[in-house]
């Protein structure tokens, strides 16, 4: 089972800054547009989580901390983060807590659903190196289907947050620092038995288990800090992650071997059933629906079966690879991930080609995880995304 701890958090000084300027988006969603909106306010989370030095983020860090731009805790704490948001026009909660996770290998009580890449992992290993801290909540799901957690969370969250603050989409973002010393016992003991499911963080929890075993010696980095949500919650919601192709010259007809295509007036409405998929090329639309799906069976054949199920392996093997023929080696190269259907629409009014796929349901995420399955890059979007900067964990540096 997975192991988890209350901390001495380092959270924003109230009478040092405004919060409403200083918390910031993860990392790996920030533009160079926004990097520079954020950056123009001088202690916004960017310029240590998001810094172009890694040296630079962490004597900016270390002077937050010696000017009392950033407090620790006097007791150690678990944090309660809530997330208030619409998608559809139905409002949503989604309630989770964040702690500190003992660091282990992959695919025991830790358990991934997507592929990292040494680049980006090596990147965040260089600012952890300058910094001693844990940034980014790292987001996993637990599941507690008696939702005993959640029946503790709410009792909290019906007494006044300690930060809030709202993102530029309008996401209220709540946190509730918990020192009660028989709360925390409660809440660690609930967790007994469960395994957590990485929700989005893959890059950033491979950082700390390769820091963690290259420097044992560091007090803290055994331990890295994560935001767990029940998967029962009914604010965990999966967003499409649509991919846009570029330097792919794609002939519409290519497809029809395999799929019925017809074409569309509009993307108005959208939808995708299940092994379906709308490509948005040059102003023109178009909707594929599978002929037959015996095809799967050939493509994913032996212990990959699993995959014929989700769309997202589909249009990686079977129209990407298959139909056109890019080597896996170079989609990387070519290929754009646009979270959400909007920006896609946006983004495919530009010349480019996209594919919208319908997103995994949570329950197949949980059980090709549960199977040690791996999907695609960017295969889910939890949606909407931890931000940064509302409560961060130093190592202890002697």
């Amino acid at each position: 089972m997975v192991e988890i701890k209350a901390f001495q958090g380092y959270r924003y000084n109230p009478d040092k800054v405004d919060i409403q300027k200083v918390i910031s988006p993860p990392y790996d969603v920030i533009s160079k547009k926004i990097k520079k909106k954020l950056a123009s306010a001088e202690y916004n989370f960017v310029h240590v989580n998001l810094n172009d030095s890694h040296e630079d983020a962490g004597r900016i860090l270390n002077q937050w901390i010696d000017n009392q731009v950033l407090l620790k805790d006097e007791k150690e704490s678990l944090y309660v983060y809530q997330q208030e948001f619409t998608v559809n026009d139905f409002k949503f909660k989604r309630t989770g807590f964040v702690c500190l996770l003992k660091i282990e290998e992959w695919g025991n009580d830790v358990l991934p659903h997507e592929q990292t890449f040494d680049k980006i992992v090596d990147e965040r290993y260089g600012l952890m190196e300058k910094t001693m801290a844990n940034f980014g909540n790292l987001f996993m799901i637990y599941e507690d289907d008696n939702k005993e957690e959640d029946k503790i969370l709410t009792n909290i969250t019906n007494h006044p947050e300690n930060i809030n603050f709202v993102d530029a989409n309008n996401v209220v973002h709540k946190l509730w620092a918990v020192d009660d010393k028989n709360i925390i016992l409660d809440i660690i003991h609930n967790l007994k038995g469960k395994k957590a499911i990485m929700a989005d963080g893959h890059h950033r929890y491979q950082t700390s288990l390769n820091f963690y075993k290259n420097h044992q010696d560091v007090k803290g980095a055994e331990y890295v800090m994560v935001t767990l949500v029940n998967a029962y919650n009914e604010g965990l919601l999966i967003l499409p992650t649509n991919r846009i192709i570029n330097d792919v010259e794609i002939d519409i007809e290519r497809f029809s071997e395999y799929f019925y295509v017809k074409k569309l007036d509009s993307l108005d409405n959208i939808g995708i059933p299940e092994k379906s998929f709308i490509i948005a090329k040059e102003n023109k639309f178009y909707f594929l629906e599978l002929k037959n799906a015996d095809v799967l069976d050939e493509i994913f054949g032996g212990d990959n079966i699993a995959y014929k199920e989700l769309d997202v392996a589909i249009l990686h093997k079977l129209i990407f690879e298959k139909i056109l023929k890019i080597p896996e080696e170079e989609l990387q190269q070519k290929i754009q991930f646009i979270k959400g259907n909007e920006a896609t629409v946006e983004a495919a009014g530009m010349g480019k080609t996209a594919f919208f796929v319908k997103p995994p349901s949570l329950k197949q995420t949980i059980e090709l995880t549960k199977k040690g399955k791996i999907m695609p890059q960017k295969s889910t979007y939890f949606y909407p995304k931890l931000f940064s900067g509302l409560v961060l964990h130093k190592f202890e540096v002697s």
